[in-house]
């Protein structure tokens, strides 16, 4: 019986419990791997409309553009399919107290979110370059002076394409899926959603969707993302701190509905803090820091200047730019 409650509970010795743990990260791998084929196919499909673009198939930048939003459908789908799959593999773990259930539920949405999200434009600005037009995927864009070629228009393009669709999607997402919870309720489960003088504020409630845990992950993870896109390529599309500014107005007037007008009111629940998410936030911060100074070293024209007036610009071959990184 549990101490606390005094009522029965699924006992799970330590070895059965760490084996559980090890095959719920062997899913999260195997996910990881589907993603990272997906990604690929993306970057396989934008050199077709590339070579569209030379023939005058589609009109030009088309190619970057629809890229991008595939991309971004891609994400989200993903996105959508592993949160579910995240919480049964957390359930079926059995952690012994909320913290662990918690920290083990964040580590993996955040393990899978972080290449899910980013590997696309991880790619596009330290992969691609070294390694485009192997194959069938198309170099970047050589510069104008010659040398190696450029990657940080598609990069900018891609993180553009990325942010506004995501933005939007998710906002759409976030206001129907209530609404649609509500319809299912009313038609298909029967229950009645006709509110009369007599129906009780809770009465109202019953009949709306439940703030659980799955709710509470979107809200966080999708705050996180965000700040991974702001702060981890800035510098390749400097406009995307005033898109997350427009995007978080936007964001806080619908959680604001959605949490008044479309969802049941949360379970009070002490927390001292954002617990495992500011760990998250954090190894997001790091880990920007060499994303945005890899990006202006061997990403951007800036090493093919020649001129001593700034040291920094003055790199000719690959051993330069690594010193310098």
């Amino acid at each position: 019986p549990s101490p606390v409650s005094g009522l029965p509970e699924e006992h799970v010795d330590k070895g059965t419990y760490r084996a559980r743990v090890l095959v719920g990260f062997a899913v999260v791998g195997m996910l990881i791997i589907i993603v990272l084929v997906c990604v690929l196919g993306i970057f396989v499909l934008r050199a077709v409309l590339v070579e569209m673009e030379e023939q005058d198939q589609i009109p030009v930048a088309w190619a970057g553009y629809i890229t991008g939003a595939v991309n971004a459908l891609q994400i989200s789908f993903f996105n959508a399919v592993y949160k579910k799959i995240a919480l049964v593999l957390n359930d079926w773990e059995n952690h012994p107290t909320r913290a662990l259930y918690q920290k083990n539920l964040v580590m993996k949405v955040f393990l899978f979110q972080f290449i899910n999200s980013y590997f696309s434009l991880f790619y596009i600005a330290f992969v691609k370059r070294a390694f485009g037009g192997i194959g069938i995927v198309e170099e970047c864009q050589a510069v104008p002076r010659g040398g190696d070629p450029d990657c940080i228009g598609e990069l900018r393009m891609q993180l553009s394409s990325i942010f506004v669709s995501r933005l939007v999607m998710g906002n759409i997402v976030e206001v129907l899926v209530p609404v649609g919870q509500g319809i299912a309720n009313t038609y298909i489960l029967g229950k009645s959603a006709v509110v009369t003088a007599d129906t009780s504020p809770a009465e109202v409630e019953a009949d709306m969707m439940a703030y659980d845990t799955q709710v509470e992950l979107e809200d966080f993870i999708e705050v996180c993302v965000q700040f991974g896109y702001v702060s981890m390529f800035v510098v390749a599309y400097p406009l995307t701190p005033l898109l997350a500014l427009v995007s978080n107005v936007v964001e806080q007037r619908v959680d604001s509905f959605k949490m008044l007008h479309q969802v049941q009111r949360p379970d009070p629940v002490a927390a001292a803090g954002i617990g495992t998410w500011l760990d998250v936030l954090s190894i997001l911060s790091r880990v920007a820091v060499i994303s945005n100074i890899g990006v202006v070293i061997f990403t951007t024209e800036a090493r093919h200047r020649t001129s001593l007036d700034d040291p920094l610009t003055f790199v000719r071959g690959e051993a330069d730019r690594v010193w310098i990184f």
